[in-house]
């Protein structure tokens, strides 16, 4: 899945990190991603919500899933393990976007702390080239 985001959104909230990727129309598609910051209790880890949760097309959700995120100034792709990918019905998602320069180091951090929060197993291999650093 390829689309181009007319909304790039990304915030910490309520101890929730959050990114939100849309396309310009309400018909298109989404990819939001949210991790807590807490620590997880015992009935995450037991239901195996102790990781990022995704969403896509506000349809099909999973938590954790994610084997690869790369970015790079215009784009970010999100490479999913074979269960996200079943999930899913695509085994990755390239999502374009435009930012000034100083948000893609703030989006770069950004990733950063949604995937290396929870379960360290889920923790995807990060390639944020595009972070301007």
């Amino acid at each position: 899945m390829e689309f181009s985001a007319a909304e790039v959104d990304f915030a910490v909230e309520d101890r929730v990190a959050q990114l939100f990727l849309a396309e310009a129309d309400d018909e298109g598609h989404t990819v939001d991603i949210q991790s807590s910051l807490d620590a997880p209790d015992e009935s995450d880890v037991r239901t195996g919500m102790d990781t990022y949760y995704i969403s896509l097309d506000e349809e099909e959700a999973v938590y954790g899933g994610i084997r690869r995120c790369v970015m790079t100034r215009e784009t970010i792709t999100l490479t999913f393990s074979e269960q996200a990918a079943a999930t899913f019905g695509t085994d990755q998602v390239e999502v374009r976007f435009s930012l000034p320069g100083e948000d893609i180091s703030r989006l770069a951090t950004h990733l950063r702390l949604l995937f290396t929060s929870g379960r360290s197993a889920e923790h995807p291999e990060l390639d944020l080239s595009g972070d301007g650093e």
